[in-house]
């Protein structure tokens, strides 16, 4: 009977845990690499609000590439992050990897981030430009 019930116990808190780490959108959290171009990454992190930091970078080449920041605002009825004010930029570095060039390519980008049944990362944009990208989690 003890046994049944620190078992059970346990479970619940177990079950209790990934339900809020779910219902907060802490499952985004952590660095995501790109599956179709093998040349980006992305990083997301809870800031001081609740809402979610998220950049992704796209290499162009060795001293150029793509930056996009974004907020996600996570949505507990299709556990998904969505965001309104994405920005591109594209930037280019030297050899010691200090950024060179910075320029605005886009602003107001918006779209939806969302995690499917197998653990793939999503990066949707409802920008016509902007191709959905998948991406897997590489830690944090």
């Amino acid at each position: 009977m003890k046994k049944t019930l620190v078992f059970a116990l346990v479970l619940l808190c177990a079950t209790t845990l990934v339900g809020s780490a779910l219902a907060s959108g802490a499952m985004f959290e952590g660095k995501w690499e790109d599956t179709v171009s093998q040349r980006a990454w992305m990083r997301i992190d809870q800031n001081w609000d609740g809402n979610y930091d998220v950049r992704v970078f796209w290499g162009g080449g060795i001293y150029e590439g793509s930056e996009w920041y974004m907020t996600g605002v996570f949505d507990p009825t299709v556990d998904s992050l969505a965001y309104s004010n994405g920005s591109l930029y594209y930037c280019t570095y030297d050899g010691n990897g200090n950024t060179t060039n910075y320029q605005t390519q886009y602003e107001g980008a918006s779209g939806i981030i969302w995690i499917d049944s197998n653990g793939y990362l999503h990066f949707l944009s409802n920008d016509s430009d902007l191709n959905s990208r998948m991406f897997v989690w590489s830690g944090n």
